[in-house]
Order: C-alpha cells, then structure tokens, then sequence
C-alpha cells in the first residue's frame, strides 16, 4: 500500500461527474515508410508485453476513517486500459477532436488503476493517433511530459518500443514531500509550521490592506477576478481545439520587448479571449485574472506526486495596443515571481489547496455565483522536446495537451513546446463556448498584431491606440472581425523578410540612428496544421468504432 499525499488527494476529493480531474493529450503520429504488416497492432502487441510499475497498476482504496491509499489491482487487465479504434470515413481532424472531446468527458473508473491508452486510426492523411487519459492524483503535467519523453526517441531507427506505464516512482511515493509531511516531526515539524503560519498570516495581511486600497500586494487578492462568461458551473460534455505556433516567432517578441517566451503566450491568449467575449458575451470592466501554475519541484526531483502552486496574475487593462498589453502582463507576471521567491514551497502549497479548495465548495454547492471567483482562465505551459520524437520509427507530429477545468470556470489553455512549435490545447465547456474554434484564429492574429506593433517601433513610428484599433489588436474590444474557423489566417510577410532598410526622410535629424542596426521578429511563417474543435453535435459523424468501455 502506498500512501496518497495531501494535494494528490485533493484532485480525488474534488471530483465529480461534471469535473473529472484527469488530464490527457492527443498525439499524432505518421508512420514510417514502407512498413510492411500492421504497424499499429504490432505496435499494441508488444507494448503489451511490458510489465506495469507503480502507479499504473494500483487503484485507490478509501478505508472507513477516510483514509485514502493506492493498493495493487489483483485484477489487472490491460486490455481494459489499452484500446484500440478507428474512425470512420473520411477520418477528418474534426472527426478526431469530437473522439478526443468525447473520451476526455468521462470519468476514470476508480475500480481499475486510473488511467487509459487509445490508439485512434483511419486519418485522411494516413496517420494514427495516440489519446492518453490518467488522473492528476497520480502525476502533474510535468511528470506527464517525462513520462511522454521517455517513451519515445530522438532516433528515427530505434526499434525499441517503451511503454509509460513501466516507469517507476509513481504517486505517493515521497510523502515527505508534501504539506503534512513538511509538519510532521517534533523540531523541524513546529519550524515548518510556524515558518508556514507567519508566511500565510503576512500574505493575508498584505492582501487585506491591498483591498482596502491601503498597499498593493505583488500577489492578486483572490476572489476578486470579474465574474464573466468565462466562469460558472458546467456539465460534462467538452469542446476542444488546438493550434500551434513558430517559437520562433514568438521569442522574437519576448527578446524585442526585454519579457518572456510566458508573458508573450499570456498575452495573446488574454487578447484571445477579449476579442472572444467582446463577440459572444460582454468585456469586464476590469482586466482578467489568469491562474497560472508553477511547477514547485527541486532541480532533480522526479516524483510524480503533485508539487505545485497555482498563483492567479491580473492580466492587461482595457488597451488595444497589444504592445502595451505585453507590458501590463510582463509587470504583473514579474511581481508574482518576486513574491513566491519570498515564501516557502509549503507555503505556497498551502495557499494554492486553500484557494482552489474554496473555488471547489463553491462550486460544487452551486453558490460560486454569490462571490467574485477567483480566476477567469487557467494558463498552464509546459516544455517538450526540442527536436522531433519517433515511436519505433513513427514520427510525432503534433501534440495537444488537454488538461482540466478548474471549478467555477469554463476553459482551460495548456501549451507545450515541441521541436520548434508551440502547441496550444484549448478545452472548455460544450455548451459554455460553443464557438471555441475561433479563439485558434484570434490566437494566430493576436501574435501578428503584437509583430505589427514591435516592427512599428523599431521603425521609429509606434502605432498608438487609435491605430492599433484598425487592425486586429482592434478587435480585442470587439471590433475586428473574427477569421475563419476553418483555416488558418492568410500569413502576411513577416517583418523579418522585409530588409530594413535606410531612409531618406524629408527631414532627417542629424544624430537618428539608422533603423536598420535594430534586429527585427523573425520571418512569419504558415501556422501548422491546425487541430479543428469539435462542431455542433447536428453536424457530427458517427462516433469512433471503439471496445465498450465500463467507464462509460
């Protein structure tokens, strides 16, 4: 048996019908040329031959005084956890994100270790595609993206087939690392408490002048994000969409504006969203609140038990200029991490499992409308691979993650990088945002506004807000217009392939520097084949021949 630790837990104890707490991704793989046989059975076949560690083959236990433990599954099939399907004619991308969507909307069946494997075929393009679904009690997504990495390889010929699930070290595993562990002993337990007591009793007191309007906190007041379309209660049914963009491109801008590869993506996904709710709903008066996740590891910790904090950030105000919206985000996201390197891990911790525990009852009793919630959207950002990943020859090309939603909102955005592409996993409540498609075009328009904008400035001729409301940052208050759903945008030259060049203005000052000294985004590339969301269910194809699952 294997005790479960406090935030692990957590994700079991907050879970319902409505609001599973798994976490998955859709990989998409082009097989290699030339195989001859069945490349997916064979594939199936000898990931069966693999034996299952820990946590894979335990399922959870509950005793009479509540305690929670991982103990072996006596009854282990995996058959159960590894299924494999296909889809039906023509086997289009759409087709694939309403599986994706489906199978993502169902609990995990406690009776059985937590977790599934699909292997989904019959793509137009003659790919296949990998769907993976475990619980987040049982690893966090940085775990799940080692786990990821060490089943695959950098080399094309490697024959060697390796399953996720004999990796060992599994949930729970390092009790000593969480919150109660950190109280437990007699000297080192009452310094940790009192450590963590005065760092708590300080951020509650900062956070009370902060809503007075005595101080202001470098930590967002939680529950104090404007109550918009975004938040509320939802049912099970999902929507999901995805996309990716050149990273490129977008450390381009992060080194151009002196911010970061995060505060880059943070801002297009807040333009992103006002742009969408301008459209669908109403804009708040007040900036959006962003939970961001922080991974709390120590340089060399592998456990997979949940080690992280979950920090709400005030996104940019109500400018159009996109510039100036990286601007606020870069402030805000700079001020949150000078405040969590003053307190502990455990603080921190404790912190996230108050606030998001308070989120969850609310939520839960269906009271969440009688307060202001404590975020709007739950941006998560995980690193890849760098370069290209094969399974025994397969190539991956695209990956989508798709995470969970936090209580009392509708959405939830995960990006991961990947051999020079940033991947973005969009999943939200069906009937909360049925159009959910576009936010992948406002994701791709917001990032040409932002080069628009940077290449205006080392021009010498920053577009102001009046300006930068004709284009498309303009409609971040609702008046561009969205781009199709069904296509990526047109690119337009990049300000990179454009030479800079000298100028012979009519009145040249004397000391100007020449614009071309000055380093400029780099060329904008086609955005790569884009993941398309599920489509009202009038539209929808028959589902996936897939087994029966007890699950379901």
């Amino acid at each position: 048996m294997t005790r479960i630790s406090i935030t692990d837990y957590a994700f079991l104890l907050t879970e319902t019908a409505d609001s599973p707490r798994h976490v998955g991704s859709l990989q998409i793989f082009r097989p290699p040329e030339g195989y001859a046989g069945d490349f997916v059975g064979d594939l199936i076949e000898t990931l069966r031959r693999h034996k299952v560690g820990k946590p894979f083959n335990q399922r959870l236990k509950v005793s009479l005084t509540g305690m929670a433990q991982w103990v072996p599954d006596r009854n282990f099939d995996l058959d159960y956890h590894v299924r494999r399907s296909a889809l039906p004619a023509p086997g289009s991308r759409r087709q694939l994100a309403d599986l994706a969507s489906r199978l993502h909307a169902f609990m995990l069946d406690r009776e059985h270790p937590l977790w599934e494997l699909h292997f989904v075929e019959g793509l137009d393009d003659g790919c296949f595609a990998i769907y993976t679904k475990i619980h987040h009690a049982y690893c966090d997504g940085a775990t799940l993206v080692r786990l990821a990495n060490a089943s695959l390889s950098e080399d094309p010929n490697d024959p060697e087939v390796r399953a996720f699930w004999q990796m060992t070290g599994g949930a729970g595993e390092h009790p000593e690392r969480d919150i109660r562990a950190a109280l437990s002993g007699i000297g080192g337990g009452v310094k940790a408490a009192l450590v963590m007591s005065k760092e708590l009793s300080g951020i509650a007191g900062k956070m009370a002048l902060d809503r007075l309007g005595m101080r202001k906190s470098a930590l967002e007041v939680p529950f104090t994000a404007p109550r918009t379309a975004l938040n509320g209660h939802i049912t099970r049914a999902r929507r999901i969409a995805g996309g990716s963009l050149e990273i490129e491109r977008l450390k381009a801008a992060a080194r151009l504006t002196g911010t970061t590869l995060n505060d880059v993506i943070v801002t297009l996904c807040d333009i992103s969203l006002r742009r969408y709710l301008a459209r669908y709903a109403e804009l708040p008066r007040s900036p959006l609140v962003a939970q961001l996740p922080v991974n709390l590891r120590r340089q060399g910790e592998n456990s997979s038990t949940n080690i992280l904090g979950i920090i709400p950030v005030r996104l940019a105000g109500v400018s159009r200029n996109p510039l100036k919206r990286l601007r606020e985000v870069h402030r805000s996201t700079t001020e949150m991490k000078d405040a969590l390197f003053a307190l502990s891990r455990e603080t921190v911790m404790a912190y996230t499992l108050l606030i998001q525990g308070a989120a969850v009852v609310g939520d839960i009793l269906h009271v969440s409308g009688l307060m202001p919630p404590a975020g709007n959207i739950l941006i998560s950002n995980l690193p890849g691979s760098p370069v290209k990943l094969y399974l025994r020859g397969a190539r991956l090309e695209e990956i989508f993650p798709i995470s969970t939603i936090p209580p009392d909102m509708v959405m939830n955005i995960t990006v991961f990088s990947y051999a020079g592409k940033m991947f973005f996993g969009m999943i939200a409540g069906y009937e909360a945002m049925p159009h959910l498609p576009e936010m992948r075009t406002y994701m791709y328009e917001a990032l040409e506004a932002l080069e628009h904008e940077i290449e205006a400035l080392l021009e010498g001729s920053p577009a102001d807000d009046a300006a930068a409301a004709a284009g498309p940052a303009g409609a971040i208050a609702g008046k561009g217009q969205p781009g199709s759903t069904t296509a990526a945008p047109t690119p337009r030259r990049s300000p990179a392939r454009r030479k800079t060049r000298s100028k012979t203005p009519a009145r040249k000052p004397p000391a100007a520097k020449k614009p071309a000294a000055r380093t400029a985004p780099p060329a904008q590339k086609s955005p790569a084949r884009a993941m398309p969301a599920a489509k009202k269910p009038a539209k929808r194809k028959a589902a996936a021949k897939k087994k029966p699952s007890p699950a379901q």
